[in-house]
């Protein structure tokens, strides 16, 4: 997945608006996983992509991180 953020990274005004969704919906599957040390080290490579990045995100891409967390505290948080 590192290799994923550094080519997103790379080649960010080419790749950004297209294969953005894709990785987002890959970490999001991933960080839910049972296994830690995959859903530990997604959340690194997605803190990664953001710091990197970030700078260079449009609104949108902003929204659709914003809705990613969203989504991930939500499917995190125990339920009664």
């Amino acid at each position: 997945m590192y290799a994923i953020v550094d080519v997103f990274t790379q080649y960010f005004p080419q790749l950004s608006e297209l294969v953005l969704p894709s990785i987002y919906e890959q970490f999001a599957v991933c960080i839910q996983q049972k296994n830690e040390q995959l859903a530990r080290s997604t959340v690194n490579c997605l803190e990664t992509l953001i710091l990197l990045n970030g700078e260079r995100f449009s609104d949108d891409m902003w929204q659709r991180t914003v809705q990613l967390f969203r989504r991930l505290f939500a499917a995190t948080l125990p339920k009664s």
